[in-house]
């Protein structure tokens, strides 16, 4: 009986076919309402940007929407520390998921004088690379 035996080591890579985009925003605001309607108007751009680039509004579905009230400690005159109110705090996660055969880059819009279209974007945001995902802060 004859015996051949192979011994080696390889790599094998593959560009990903199946991308989860998770993008989360967090409002903050003095009263409940202001906080429920920058929410709104926040997820309303988000999902306005994403028709912008080729997807469908309803592709992002919400999977987390969270009201908190947050408070920050605060020293008085007399070196006593107290408990105020900083506001409702909203928190919404958005995701959509996909097969892809393109590679997914995420970066700032394009300059307003571009022809390309123009997303919602605020003076002194970026985009951050998080592990879950992207988001803007």
């Amino acid at each position: 009986m004859r015996t051949i035996t192979v011994k080696g080591t390889g790599n094998v890579s593959a560009r990903p076919d199946y991308i989860i985009l998770s993008l989360n925003i967090e409002t903050l605001s003095k009263t409940y309402d202001r906080a429920m309607s920058e929410a709104a108007e926040r997820i309303e751009r988000l999902q306005g940007a994403a028709v912008c680039v080729g997807y469908r509004k309803e592709d992002l579905k919400t999977t987390s929407f969270d009201v908190q009230t947050r408070y920050e400690n605060v020293k008085d005159r007399q070196g006593n520390y107290k408990r105020e109110f900083v506001g409702y705090v909203i928190l919404s996660r958005l995701v959509d998921t996909f097969f892809s055969r393109i590679s997914l880059t995420m970066q700032p819009p394009p300059k307003p004088h571009s022809t390309a279209c123009v997303l919602p974007w605020e003076e002194g945001r970026h985009w951050q690379s998080r592990s879950s995902g992207y988001s803007s802060s």
